[in-house]
């Protein structure tokens, strides 16, 4: 799978044979697959920091493991994760208040058919 798919790109980048696999989509493959991944296929620390600074990417996922992976490395006990941009609602949900469970029995709607 992406494990054995990315090594192979490390040996072809060592050696200049062009691969045509999307490495950002092979990485963030193999990052959310990751506790599938047997730990004899698993890249090391090394490999996967080196192959995730070969892509420019504005992914979180694969930032925050960037991030990760040099905390391993550096042997530090913290790293800072980024958290995506919280989404804004808009007015889409209770646009229209509805007071119809408090007035009283008489005044509503429903009243004036009975």
């Amino acid at each position: 799978g992406y494990a054995c798919r990315l090594k192979l790109f490390l040996v072809a980048t060592d050696s200049d044979y062009p691969c045509r696999w999307n490495l950002h989509d092979e990485l963030r493959g193999y990052v959310n697959r990751i506790a599938y991944i047997s730990a004899a296929c698993r890249l090391t620390p090394a490999q996967e920091f080196r192959l995730l600074t070969m892509i420019d990417s504005q992914d979180l996922m694969l930032s925050n493991r960037v991030n990760y992976l040099t905390a391993v490395m550096e042997k530090r006990d913290t790293r800072e994760i980024v958290y995506p941009q919280r989404p804004t609602i808009g007015p889409q949900y209770d646009a229209v208040v509805d007071k119809t469970a408090l007035t009283a029995p008489g005044d509503s709607f429903f009243s004036k058919f009975t």
